[in-house]
């Protein structure tokens, strides 16, 4: 098994797609803040579903099965990951680490 089929660097254009509409949701909706990774991973199945459906190299009865578990769950799931985690990283290291003012 080709090491490409299990995981598509094209799926990480998605995480970055999803770190704007966490962006989004989070500073100009009146969303709570636990429900973003749900509705991030929401919006990430369906893309990577659809995504997933038109790149397929299986045709026939496996394809839905490509698309639908493997693009939709494992790359959905994988990118909806990076993304809440390289937010809550980046931001937590901006917010704690780079700005830490000293305390008297």
């Amino acid at each position: 098994m080709d090491f490409n089929t299990l995981i598509r660097t094209d799926f990480i254009v998605i995480a970055l797609f999803l770190n704007a509409i966490g962006a989004i949701l989070k500073y100009r909706t009146p969303l709570d803040n636990r429900l973003i990774p749900s509705v991030l991973f929401a919006v990430s199945f369906l893309v990577c579903a659809i995504w997933g459906w038109f790149t397929s190299a299986y045709v026939g009865g496996t394809r839905w099965a490509d698309s639908l578990l493997i693009a939709g769950l494992v790359h959905g799931t994988v990118a909806t990951s990076i993304a809440v985690w390289g937010w809550d990283t980046f931001h937590g290291a901006f917010k704690h680490g780079l700005r830490k003012k000293k305390e008297r």
